[in-house]
């Protein structure tokens, strides 16, 4: 799948999105900015996530960054963006692990640094997000921030094709089974088998790594 059809994807969650919300802090204004952006009214779709978002509601914080990156209903920034998903990524959201280990990965609102992105990457990896899945087993494979690993290159491969992912289905094709994978595989433990990569300094890097810094903060409603 390209990236602009991820993105699409992306904008399709933003309108048809049912997560489970019973207890879930700041729902009321999620619920709010969901039908407000299904009506395409983007400016006060994100007023409403920026108030789910001060309640510290990690959805809403994903898609504010998801409205920065794309510009609806606010100028695009790249550094806006890159903040809002280390905000919710930081916080265990694994969608937005994954968007802010893309934006280190190309050096979108951040430094470009592919030992942190790989360290984001795999963060999201371990609640099985496929895209990090795709993303992280190419570092593994290619060494791409840190060390080759083809046992694990595989392992996440197959995650990300059992998911769907067509370029991961190509890729795995291609990939030889290693001694280590057939056994892990065999007894669906890909993620388990890998304890590398999270090293604890992914807030540091970002920090240290940020472009400028972030001129919007939970608006809200005034």
């Amino acid at each position: 799948m390209s990236l602009k059809k991820y993105f699409a994807a992306t904008a399709l969650l933003l309108i048809t999105s049912l997560h489970a919300t019973a207890g879930v802090p700041g729902n009321d204004c999620l619920a709010e900015g969901r039908e407000l952006y299904r009506e395409l009214n983007y400016h006060d779709a994100l007023t409403s996530f920026c108030d789910a978002a001060k309640d510290g509601n990690l959805e809403a914080m994903y898609l504010i960054g998801t409205m920065y990156r794309e510009g609806k209903g606010v100028k695009a920034s790249e550094t806006e963006a890159a903040y809002w998903f280390r905000k919710a990524g930081r916080n265990g959201y694994a969608d937005a692990q994954y968007e802010i280990g893309r934006c280190f990965d190309l050096g979108k609102g951040v430094l470009r640094d592919t030992r942190v992105a790989s360290e984001w990457y795999w963060r999201a990896a371990q609640q099985k997000q496929p895209y990090a899945c795709y993303e992280l087993a190419v570092c593994y494979r290619d060494g791409k921030g840190m060390k080759k690993d083809a046992d694990k290159a595989y392992l996440y491969m197959k995650i990300a094709a059992d998911a769907g992912l067509p370029q991961a289905v190509s890729e795995l094709s291609h990939m030889p089974v290693p001694r280590k994978a057939k056994a892990a595989a065999k007894h669906g433990k890909a993620a388990k088998a890998d304890k590398g990569g999270k090293t604890g300094k992914t807030d540091k890097a970002h920090k240290s790594g940020r472009k400028g810094k972030s001129t919007h903060r939970s608006k809200g409603r005034r």
